[in-house]
């Protein structure tokens, strides 16, 4: 799987310079009724459920009631600091569509059979097919890369292009240098499968071992603690999110942190958000109407800004999300493998200690 980077506008200098709660129901009761003669009657709202912070769905989900007359019930458990995909997935409550805020989570739904499969050709339309479950049971909404990011005062330059992928930072130079966040979190988990793809188990497990021979300390609760102590010296480096790396930027524009992007051409990681139809929807045509409109260009950039994402509608318009930094990103490969190697992945973490 590579990811293909054309080059930012200026992203290096943008960023230089610059437990799950209990579900709770958040209910739109008002009503509209569609421009004639296309009428809309609902006996009830469309359920909609997502496993993190409900404020980057429901910008969404207004704007669709406001085109669509279509009321929904927004059902929300846990936060963007959630470090598990999901618990147990059989324990979800009941709705007509899920959204996720990694690809862990989709794959863990997909697994417990949560989504049913649909087939729309507009889906299809909208969103590349690397970014489509091959079965239909999920899409990608919106993307982010895995980046890696240091401290500009303590890595020089010439250190820098040794740094040709995500394994080399298990080298010796980064001895007391590198920092992580947990192993829980599910985009480390998505990279060690990556890595198991890339470079096989053995090799992999040997990536992972090396860095926890170079930790400068203990892995972070979440991303953003650990770009935090990047920027305050405590690590010379570690890997992020880049809608974490772009958001610490805005806030902190004086900080010594900048990204270190592979070369065109040289491997690279993206996580992505994502939903499904739920297999026992109560409003099955209403949830696979919304997921169509969700993934057409204009809410689907309107849901990538929300958390600085680049949205997969390869037609957004970038202009809509602060995540407008990337000029172009290109993907090839399947996702499908790494969700069979998540299994894998985690054994392979406990195995090397990975904290």
């Amino acid at each position: 799987m590579r990811v293909h980077l054309i080059l930012l506008f200026g992203l290096s200098a943008v960023l230089a310079g610059c437990s799950k709660e209990p579900s709770s129901p958040v209910t739109d009761a008002q009503t509209r009724e569609l421009p004639p003669p296309a009428t809309i009657t609902r006996s009830s709202p469309l359920v909609v459920y997502t496993t993190f912070n409900g404020k980057k769905i429901k910008p969404v989900l207004d704007a669709y009631k406001a085109e669509s007359g279509t009321n929904y019930q927004l059902l929300v458990d846990g936060s963007l600091d959630n470090l598990n995909a999901v618990d147990d997935a059989t324990t979800l409550p009941n709705a007509d569509i899920y959204v996720a805020n990694s690809f862990a989570e989709l794959s863990a739904f997909a697994e417990a059979d949560v989504f049913r499969p649909v087939r729309s050709n507009l889906i299809d339309a909208h969103i590349p097919e690397v970014l489509r479950d091959s079965e239909g049971r999920w899409v990608a909404i919106s993307k982010r890369v895995r980046v890696i990011v240091y401290n500009t005062d303590l890595v020089e330059t010439n250190e820098l292009r040794g740094i040709v992928d995500y394994a080399a930072l298990g080298d010796e130079t980064w001895s007391n240098r590198l920092c992580l966040s947990s192993s829980r979190n599910a985009g480390n988990q998505l990279l060690v499968a990556f890595l198991i793809a890339d470079l096989g188990v053995r090799n992999a497990e040997l990536a992972v071992r090396h860095w926890r021979g170079n930790f400068a300390a203990p892995p972070f609760s979440t991303d953003r603690d650990l770009i935090a102590a990047v920027a305050a010296g405590q690590c010379a480096l570690g890997i992020v999110d880049s809608n974490t790396a772009l958001k610490f930027a805005a806030s902190n524009q004086n900080a010594p942190v900048a990204p270190h992007l592979f070369a065109i051409e040289e491997e690279a990681l993206f996580d992505f958000s994502g939903a499904g139809v739920s297999r026992h929807a109560h409003d099955a045509d209403g949830a696979i109407a919304f997921l169509e409109w969700l993934t057409s260009a204009t809410p689907a950039a309107l849901y990538a800004a929300q958390d600085s994402e680049m949205p997969s509608n390869p037609n957004a318009s970038r202009g809509i999300a602060r995540a407008n930094w990337a000029e172009n990103v290109a993907v090839q490969g399947s996702f499908s493998e790494l969700g069979f190697l998540q299994e894998d992945a985690i054994k392979l973490i406990e195995r090397a200690r990975y904290p």
